[in-house]
């Protein structure tokens, strides 16, 4: 049975995806689906697997997302101590960051994991020229916060940073005024011109939002 006629590759950017077999890399393929899948995704394996054999394989995990996690552990109404990883702590870095679903009713819960998007509810507005409905969110992140940095408004800003978390914004927009001092300095430019000065302006006061978050 082909895998790819029961979830899409999203997760399996690194793996040959049509290689992958559904029984034999169950284990695999149960926990990349928890971390970076599609909520499609997640509801044809837990369809195919079964819910015991789906909580069994992310219990024994030896590593998941944060994003993982929590929706294993609201998913099965299961205590995230019971989980393996969250015991020994060793998270995989996560595109997606989001809040603490402990201080939410079960109402809230039920509600945040049905809504829950493989994309930021963010506007058009910064992306003119590209093909809005084909960006791949998480593989074009730099682009995206880039892009939502310098032409998005305070709203797509705030909704970027709660997607992809305070620390991979801050580094984007660190790396864009590096830059910038690297481009005036090869060019021997002795001062900014305006549009130059607005561009570094806008960067450190998005970089001064951002770390005003973490208080």
């Amino acid at each position: 049975m082909k895998i790819s006629d029961h979830i899409s590759s999203r997760a399996f950017w690194d793996a040959n995806f049509d290689e992958l077999d559904l029984d034999t890399n169950s284990n695999f393929i149960i926990t990349r689906v928890f971390d970076y899948g599609k909520w499609n995704d997640i509801i044809s394996i837990l369809s195919y697997y079964g819910d015991d054999k789906v909580l069994e394989t992310l219990i024994n995990a030896e590593c998941l997302t944060e994003l993982g996690l929590h929706m294993a552990s609201v998913i099965f109404n299961t205590n995230k101590n019971e989980f393996k990883c969250y015991t020994k702590k060793p998270f995989r870095p996560s595109y997606l960051q989001i809040k603490d679903m402990e201080n939410l009713s079960e109402s809230e819960k039920t509600d945040f994991i049905n809504s829950l998007k493989s994309t930021p509810n963010v506007s058009k507005r910064a992306f003119w020229g590209v093909d809005f409905e084909k960006i791949d969110f998480l593989k074009s992140s730099s682009g995206v916060i880039s892009r939502v940095v310098m032409h998005g408004s305070i709203e797509d800003f705030n909704e970027i940073v709660l997607f992809y978390g305070k620390s991979e914004v801050e580094s984007v927009i660190s790396a864009e005024l590096i830059e910038i001092e690297q481009r005036q300095k090869k060019f021997d430019i002795p001062k900014l011109d305006n549009f130059t000065k607005n561009e570094v302006k806008r960067l450190k006061n998005r970089l001064k939002k951002c770390q005003e978050k973490r208080k």
